[in-house]
């Protein structure tokens, strides 16, 4: 598959977890807003861009958040790894978004 999701890769895991595997773009679900977040996102900003690898920083506070990640990844053929702090509500809300029908009535 080109989409793996999961908890926030520490330094030593990214290199594993995202360059190994052949991961062009990373979807963090972390919320700028939320000042306990932001130092793990500059950190990962720092670790993406030393990797080469695109980080894009989608907050999802509630269920449709998520569901607005899912479109954006269904609509992108990169290999795409998607995490949130730890595997929490915002990832079990991208995975049951992933896994509803898309508006065409089929499923991904």
């Amino acid at each position: 598959s080109n989409l793996l999701l999961g908890p926030l890769p520490t330094k030593d895991e990214w290199f594993e977890v995202v360059v190994r595997s052949g991961t062009r773009r990373v979807i963090a679900l972390l919320d700028p807003a939320n000042r306990d977040d932001r130092p793990w996102i500059d950190q990962e900003r720092a670790e993406a861009a030393s990797s080469g690898v695109a980080l894009l920083v989608l907050p999802v506070r509630r269920r449709a958040d998520a569901r607005a990640v899912a479109d954006s990844v269904r609509a992108s053929p990169q290999r795409t790894f998607i995490h949130s702090f730890r595997t929490d509500d915002r990832v079990a809300w991208v995975r049951e978004a992933l896994a509803a029908p898309t508006p065409t009535g089929r499923a991904p």
